[in-house]
């Protein structure tokens, strides 16, 4: 379970993950909380949520070639300093009571930005630092991380609007991006695979888009990620709406709320990383996928607290599934030197989320969350089930070129 924690280089990486992850749970409650109480509007929450997503839907495909070509540590040592920055720049503005409305908006999408370039380069760095054999061993752990944080991020920035305030959790965001950089400084020089091919990046770019397009597995999995993040994982943008006008409570509530995710996907991840010469399979993915939509429609319709937080959980146990098995798949089935390209592509459809997350906030002034996220994951739920089943050749997933072929099911 914990093989890939065994290299040192990884151990590394992987401290800066779980500060990472900290670090983004903190952000997210609190700018939702602050935009709210500004503002009253959930369109408005959606949007400053959206803002960190969208740059990569901009970046995607060009971030892929730079996960290709650069030094993917330096990377991300730069984002998390930038990030860092960012965070300093909002606390400072609320501490002093200067903050408006288009600056926490403008600073959003600088972190957004930064996570752009960041999170190609993460995935790759994995597969850099965990070895070939250790790929779904090295995510599962990185996704677990994650989510762990999620939790202890979460409550932590809940309590802390309560008794220190927005600034100071800002503040605090700040240091956690700042210690990141160093850990993943201390990992010293990787080795990793450049990119083959054309050097323009235009040709990059488009080397990396055939490839993918004739990849059945790849592509099962862009048309699955496409479905969750138009319409499965926006309603989590919509949790301070859920937390204060349907449930009732407060920031403190909100932080809980925020954290039950990460309690399933602890366990969850535990489970992928145990399965580490597990094939990845679009059998788990998609049976994830639609595990999480099923379970978004009972959290949309419960009006008891903590009966929502126990839904909640076992959405995040799904999404830990989903989320293995989203990355593991193209790492361990794509050529090495088009991974940067592959994850690019990914990010790309990562970023259509806000496109998501503000259709939900423009339908939730109009109609209310319940009905809004409810109407998103039945929708969702039938369209991974119809790529699944009627995309042909997706069910049938064999090893890229270059490889030993196997056949997954």
């Amino acid at each position: 379970m914990l093989d890939s924690l065994q290299i040192k280089g990884y151990r590394f990486y992987w401290f800066s993950a779980l500060l990472v992850a900290a670090a983004r749970a903190m952000q997210g409650v609190v700018l939702g909380w602050l935009v709210l109480e500004r503002t009253n509007s959930a369109f408005l929450v959606t949007v400053a949520g959206a803002l960190n997503f969208l740059p990569m839907l901009g970046l995607g495909l060009f971030s892929g070639v730079i996960g290709d070509r650069l030094n993917r540590r330096r990377v991300l040592i730069g984002t998390q300093i930038a990030s860092g920055m960012a965070s300093i720049l909002l606390a400072t503005l609320i501490v002093t009571n200067a903050i408006q409305t288009w600056e926490i908006m403008a600073i959003s999408l600088t972190v957004g930005l930064a996570w752009a370039l960041d999170w190609p380069c993460r995935q790759i760095l994995i597969a850099d630092l965990a070895g070939e054999q250790n790929i779904l061993n090295g995510v599962a752990l990185d996704q677990w991380a994650f989510n762990l944080m999620s939790i202890i991020g979460s409550v932590i920035a809940g309590v802390v609007i309560s008794t220190l305030g927005m600034g100071n959790a800002f503040y605090m965001v700040a240091g956690a991006y700042a210690f990141a950089a160093v850990s993943l400084f201390a990992i010293g020089p990787t080795q990793q695979t450049r990119a083959g091919g054309a050097r323009n990046i235009a040709a990059n770019i488009k080397e990396g888009i055939k490839y993918a397009l004739n990849n059945r597995a790849i592509l099962g999995v862009l048309l699955i990620m496409i479905v969750a993040h138009l319409v499965l994982f926006p309603f989590r943008t919509l949790l301070p709406v859920f937390a204060r006008d349907v449930l009732k409570t407060g920031p403190e509530g909100l932080g809980y709320l925020s954290a039950a995710p990460g309690v399933g996907a602890v366990i969850g991840g535990l489970m992928m990383a145990s399965l580490r010469r597990s094939r990845p399979s679009l059998v788990a993915l998609a049976m994830g996928a639609v595990a999480m939509a099923l379970l978004t429609v009972v959290f949309a319709i419960s009006k008891t607290y903590l009966f929502s937080v126990v839904v909640l959980a076992a959405i995040g146990f799904a999404t830990s599934v989903y989320g293995a098995m989203q990355n593991s798949i193209p790492l361990r089935l794509g050529e090495q030197q088009m991974r940067g390209r592959i994850m690019g592509l990914l990010s790309l459809v990562v970023g259509l989320m806000p496109l998501g997350m503000m259709a939900f906030g423009i339908a939730t002034d109009q109609i209310g969350a319940p009905a809004v996220v409810v109407g998103a994951s039945v929708i969702g739920a039938v369209l991974v089930t119809g790529v699944f089943l009627l995309v042909p050749g997706i069910r049938r997933q064999s090893r890229s070129p270059g490889t030993q072929a196997e056949q997954y099911h």
